[in-house]
């Protein structure tokens, strides 16, 4: 392998191994602004009778 195919070949890995992490911070994020919302929801009286 030339040296620009194992420069090239790092990047993309390098890539998906950012992509894959970010992807995993942003989805504990997410479930954590999930988790807030519900709780203020259940601590705020509820408008809608269901609950």
């Amino acid at each position: 392998m030339k040296m620009s195919d194992v420069v090239f070949v790092g990047f993309i890995l390098m890539l998906l191994v950012l992509v894959s992490h970010y992807s995993v911070v942003i989805g504990f994020v997410f479930a954590g602004l999930m988790c807030v919302i519900n709780f203020l929801d259940v601590k705020r009286p509820t408008s809608d009778g269901n609950r």
